[in-house]
């Protein structure tokens, strides 16, 4: 085909190859960045949740540590008292028994 003669035959000339191509090759790049952004905004999501998960656990844990802390003293306590309660029942059970001599 001489130079400057439009292309009339049956197949497209290699300009319109090439066109087609880029185009083809910046809209696959453009969805592949579309797509790209959304998993990147999902997965900030999924980070934001589940660091807020973390947080509800870690503060559900110290409430736990804080209760069973709490039962440990009043547990400590307990066995304090019934140790004086023992300590009172000896000391009057003498008692009666220097009485009933």
């Amino acid at each position: 085909m001489p130079e400057g003669t439009v292309n009339t035959g049956k197949y497209p000339s290699w300009k319109w190859l090439v066109g087609i191509l880029i185009t083809s090759l910046f809209l696959t790049i453009g969805i592949i960045m579309a797509n790209t952004q959304e998993t990147i905004k999902e997965n900030k999501s999924a980070a934001a949740a589940a660091t807020l998960k973390a947080e509800t656990l870690t503060e559900g844990n110290r409430r736990r540590i804080e209760i069973l802390n709490q039962l440990k003293l009043d547990k400590e306590q307990y066995y304090k008292d019934i140790g004086d309660i023992k300590d009172s029942i000896r000391s009057i059970d003498r008692k009666l028994d220097r009485i009933g001599k």
